[in-house]
This record gives structure tokens, sequence and C-alpha cells, in this order.
């Protein structure tokens, strides 16, 4: 559900951040969870919500947390099909919009 809401609207700060940290612990360590939020479009959605708060350093880190999660996996070549759903350069923006904010430089790298 949630991966469809990120998709299907906009979503504000508050119920991304809730969305976010929700997808965040989901995807720590539960390959059967990459699988399917892979197939969901999960990719395309984390990189939406990025885009739509790229001012927001604290939706760039749970989002970038979740990224990191899954591009860890070696489940269904998570990281290749992070790529191609524009996960790093939503990654290297979150950077350029906050090159002084030191927990964003970590996660997005």
């Amino acid at each position: 559900q949630i991966v469809s809401r990120l998709l299907a609207t906009s979503v504000g700060k508050e119920a991304c951040a809730t969305d976010l940290t929700v997808l965040e612990a989901a995807t720590l360590r539960n390959a059967v969870f990459h699988k399917r939020f892979l197939s969901l479009g999960g990719a395309k959605a984390i990189t939406k919500v990025m885009a739509e708060h790229i001012h927001d350093a604290g939706i760039q880190t749970l989002a970038c947390r979740t990224l990191q999660h899954m591009a860890a996996s070696d489940h269904m070549e998570c990281a290749a099909q992070l790529a191609s759903g524009g996960a790093t350069a939503a990654a290297r923006s979150a950077m350029g919009v906050h090159p002084d904010d030191a927990l964003v430089q970590q996660v997005a790298c």
C-alpha cells in the first residue's frame, strides 16, 4: 500500500517520513520484501519522493537508507534495478542539495 500511495500522489512531509520509516525498517535484511518492493515499483516511488522533497534532509536520509538496504541485497539484482530506476541520480541530487549535511552525505554516498 505504501509504495502505491507514494507513486499515486504527492505525499506531505510528515506522511512521507512515516511511510519511509516503515519502508526503511521493512527493507532491512528482508529479502522477501525486497522482491515485492521492486515488483511494486519501489525504486520509482523512492526516487519520486526524493525529488518531491529534495530540500528536506530528513526525507533524503530516510530514502537513502532504504536505498542502501536494497542495494546491499543480492536478491534479484537489486542494485542494478535501483540504478535503472534512478536511485543513483537521486542520491547524487540529495548530496548536491545538502552539501553541508553530514548525514545526507554519509547515507547517499
